[in-house]
């Protein structure tokens, strides 16, 4: 394997986790039916799912770094071992990475001491906003300006809030059989859609300023370079999440008090989820790939 499909391999589980995670605990404080009936079970079936994100992080960082150590010292992995206190001492990318391991192992302590109660989804989400934005300055961004990080944070932010909607939408559908009128999962679909529709926008500005910027302003490097050829296919997947969600949106939400249209609802949220998961997967390989400008 090559070094940069290494570190993409390498990455993608804490794109994916702490993105889901900012997402999920996002929904549950600013987006989930504040019955108070429906609103704390919801907090208890979300908290496995921020402690299998939270272990993710704490068994998936310490892989990544060793792997980026590496390849700054182009040397195999066991080597690299012994570059990790000086890089982590003396380099702009060793200490985002001190940070990370730090708020990592916050992360850890509130999802598996306190993840259960009402308040835990805040501090999750604040904590998991953090490592959005270190993700950020220790991507392409943080090498061209303050504002290019601000974009990319965004981008991943976008990302994350559309993905941990879905997700807790899916959790939530538990109140379906709870609820004969379904009330819960009405609204809350209602909201998610709105959520995801702002996101798409969202995703699509900020994509593209970070697009021209790698690209150098330059279209044949889509086609000419792997940063662009890796590009294409983060576009194509990102097109497909998007049409499933266009159908439920506009055929499944209106009618989301049926219990067909609810089924089907959480089916196709389901392979969005899916999908976006390859999109974070695509995402962590060109923040690994060199921009083609």
């Amino acid at each position: 394997m090559t070094p940069i499909g290494a570190s993409a391999l390498a990455q993608w589980p804490i794109v994916a986790a702490e993105t889901i995670l900012f997402g999920t605990t996002a929904f549950e404080v600013a987006l989930a039916p504040r019955d108070p009936g429906a609103r704390s079970p919801l907090v208890a079936e979300l908290a496995p799912l921020w402690r299998l994100l939270a272990a993710i992080l704490v068994l998936a960082a310490p892989v990544a770094l060793v792997v980026e150590v590496a390849a700054m010292a182009d040397a195999p992995w066991r080597a690299a071992l012994a570059y990790l206190p000086e890089v982590l001492r003396e380099t702009h990318a060793g200490r985002v990475w001190g940070c990370r391991l730090v708020v990592i192992a916050a992360v850890a302590v509130v999802a598996f001491g306190f993840a259960g109660r009402d308040r835990a989804p805040l501090p999750l989400c604040a904590l998991a906003a953090t490592l959005i934005l270190l993700g950020s300055i220790a991507s392409h961004a943080g090498d061209w300006s303050r504002a290019m990080v601000a974009v990319d944070a965004v981008h991943q932010a976008a990302a994350g809030l559309w993905a941990g909607a879905l997700l807790a939408l899916c959790h939530g559908e538990i109140f379906s059989d709870r609820d004969p009128a379904a009330r819960w999962i009405h609204r809350a679909a209602t909201r998610v859609s709105a959520t995801a529709a702002g996101a798409v926008g969202v995703l699509v500005a900020s994509g593209a300023i970070l697009a021209l910027r790698a690209l150098g302003y330059d279209s044949s490097r889509l086609l000419y370079s792997a940063y662009g050829r890796a590009l294409i296919m983060k576009i194509g997947l990102f097109m497909g999440v998007v049409a499933i969600g266009g159908y439920n949106r506009y055929c499944l939400v209106p009618n989301v008090a049926e219990p067909s249209a609810r089924r089907l609802l959480v089916r196709l949220v389901a392979v969005e989820c899916v999908f976006i998961i390859g999109v974070f997967g695509l995402a962590a390989m060109l923040a690994n790939t060199p921009p083609a400008h």
